[in-house]
C-alpha cells in the first residue's frame, strides 16, 4: 500500500509523516498484522489516520514499539483489550469521536487525586487510634461503630445490598 507512493495523511493529521514514520507504521503493521487476524493494509490505514501530531521518528531518532501509545485514538491499546470485530468498528469510521473520547478519559484519568504514603503521616497516629478505639465493635459485629472522619481515604465504603446498590 504504501511502497512507492507518496504518503499523506488523511482526516485527523495535518502533516505527512517523515519517511521513516512511514517505515516505522510499514514495520509495525506488519508485525501487528501476523499477530491478529487484522489486514496489513488496514492497519497502515488506520495509523496513517491517528499519525501524531508531533513527529515520532526523524534521521537522528528511530521509534520503538511503544512509540505506537502515541498514536492517538490507540490502535494496539485496543488491540489489548478488545475484540477484534470491536477493533474493527471503532477504527472503520471517522476517529474523531473515538479521538475525543479517549482525550476526555485521559483528563478524568488526570484528575483522580492519587495519594502518596507521605500524604498519610500526619492522620496514620489518628487512624492508629480509631482502630483502637473500635476493634471491640470490628470484632463483634464486623464494622466499627462510627467512621473515621479524618480522612475520606481510610473510611470503610457504605454498605451495599446484594445487587450492589449503596444502602
Amino acid at each position: 500500500m504504501m511502497a512507492g507512493k507518496k504518503i499523506t495523511t488523511t482526516s485527523n493529521n495535518k502533516r505527512s509523516p517523515h519517511p521513516l514514520e512511514v517505515n516505522f507504521i510499514q514495520r509495525m503493521a506488519n508485525l501487528l498484522s501476523k499477530e491478529s487476524e487484522f489486514k496489513k493494509e488496514w492497519i497502515e490505514e488506520v495509523l496513517l489516520k491517528t499519525l501524531p501530531d508531533r513527529q515520532i521518528a526523524n534521521d537522528n531518532v528511530q521509534p520503538h514499539i511503544t512509540a505506537l501509545y502515541l498514536f492517538k485514538p490507540c490502535l494496539l491499546e485496543a488491540m489489548r483489550v478488545l475484540s477484534e470485530d470491536e477493533v474493527q468498528g471503532y477504527f472503520s469510521g471517522g476517529l474523531q469521536e473515538l479521538g475525543a473520547l479517549e482525550d476526555t478519559y485521559g483528563k478524568m484519568i488526570e484528575e483522580v487525586p492519587l495519594q502518596k504514603f507521605d500524604d498519610f503521616t500526619d492522620v496514620l497516629p489518628k487512624f492508629e487510634e480509631y482502630m483502637r478505639v473500635q476493634a471491640p465493635s470490628i470484632i463483634d459485629t464486623g464494622r466499627p461503630s462510627e467512621p473515621f472522619i479524618d480522612s475520606l481515604w481510610l473510611q470503610e465504603p457504605p454498605a451495599a445490598t446484594p445487587c450492589g446498590v449503596p444502602v
